[in-house]
């Protein structure tokens, strides 16, 4: 199905709505994946969510104990710990420091100033000009607490890395922070692209290519640009994308459906097709089922990819280590969302 819907919410959906409690509350929605996937922890996880904690509030973003406490209790530092098992220890704080950074740039989102447009499009035009600078060029001016730390960030995101991953890096931060203006006005009409549709905005709604990017940067290891932009990377990575949005979707639904919030693929399929709720988690499982077989056999012709293209042995180190980490960023998300204290819809960054 193309084009756009308006949400219409079936009776049960708004029932249920009206008989939930308050989202802090909410647990996650407890289905569980058969994942092929290995768990890692980073040995450093202790050391980075310290470090992060004392960041936050130096840098003006946790300005109370308040936020420090949600912080703490959205396990943010743990989710990193996962998706970059093998970072070194100033790598990790690195990660770290930058995804609880989106975990405080989607609280803006979600609450009032997600139904303001205009408003969100100031902040996302704001922040996409800190991430455009040069390298140690002059920072832009009167800059906000997020605006000054993202600018710290982005310049040691960058230290090491080529022109190219640069570029890239920026066209995927674009995509990130645009898709927020896309929700807000889609929250304002109630309008929302059907399910293709859905998934093309959800899956750079989620973060998951700023993070590949960064597993570039924290692993110390670069992909040519021939490999990176080939189609069978590419399509892998959208894999992973969508794979975590669809995680996120079923766990998190309850929370957004206490929120009204429209963009979550399960409420999406129960207005669409007026589906119910267990109809609906059976086809996303289905779904994920089948993204993650895809992924697996593309995974296979790896080296054959490699060799095919005259791949240096660093450069080979450099895809299965990005490969890898899109394993770790699936399986991780799938372990972390599914604890009793979700409270950060994304692996990262879903709304």
């Amino acid at each position: 199905m193309t084009g756009r819907f308006r949400v219409v919410w079936p009776p049960a959906v708004l029932a249920r709505r009206k008989r939930l409690g308050s989202v802090a509350d909410m647990p996650p929605v407890p289905v569980r994946f058969d994942m092929p996937f290995t768990v890692k922890q980073n040995p450093y996880l202790d050391r980075a969510r310290a470090h992060t904690l004392d960041w936050l509030r130096g840098k003006g973003i946790a300005r109370n104990d308040d936020d420090a406490a949600r912080y703490v209790h959205s396990r943010v530092a743990d989710a990193v710990a996962r998706f970059y098992p093998e970072a070194g220890p100033e790598d990790l704080e690195l990660a770290s420091d930058l995804v609880a950074l989106f975990f405080f740039c989607e609280d803006q989102f979600d609450g009032l100033l997600g139904q303001d447009p205009g408003a969100v499009a100031q902040v996302c035009r704001r922040l996409f000009s800190v991430i455009r600078r040069r390298p140690h060029a002059p920072p832009i001016p009167d800059p906000t607490p997020m605006e000054s730390a993202l600018g710290e960030l982005w310049e040691n995101s960058c230290r090491g890395m080529s022109e190219t991953w640069r570029i890239r890096a920026v066209h995927n931060w674009a995509d990130y922070l645009f898709a927020n203006v896309t929700e807000a006005q889609n929250r304002v009409t109630g309008t929302l692209p059907a399910l293709h549709g859905l998934l093309e905005l959800r899956r750079v709604a989620v973060i998951v290519y700023v993070l590949l990017d960064l597993a570039e940067r924290v692993n110390h290891t670069e992909i040519p640009a021939f490999l990176a932009e080939c189609e069978q990377l590419r399509e892998m990575r959208d894999i992973t994308a969508e794979t975590v949005c669809l995680l996120n979707d079923v766990r998190a639904v309850e929370r957004g459906e206490a929120r009204g919030d429209i963009h979550n693929v399960v409420l999406a399929l129960e207005s669409e097709y007026a589906q119910s709720r267990g109809e609906v988690i059976v086809t996303v499982r289905e779904m994920i089922e089948h993204r993650i077989h895809r992924f697996e056999r593309l995974r296979k012709g790896i080296p054959a990819l490699c060799e095919s293209m005259g791949a240096s042995a660093a450069a080979y180190v450099a895809v299965d280590l990005s490969v890898e980490t899109m394993c770790w960023l699936i399986r991780g998300t799938d372990e972390w969302s599914s604890g009793e204290e979700f409270a950060f819809e994304g692996p990262v960054g879903s709304r």
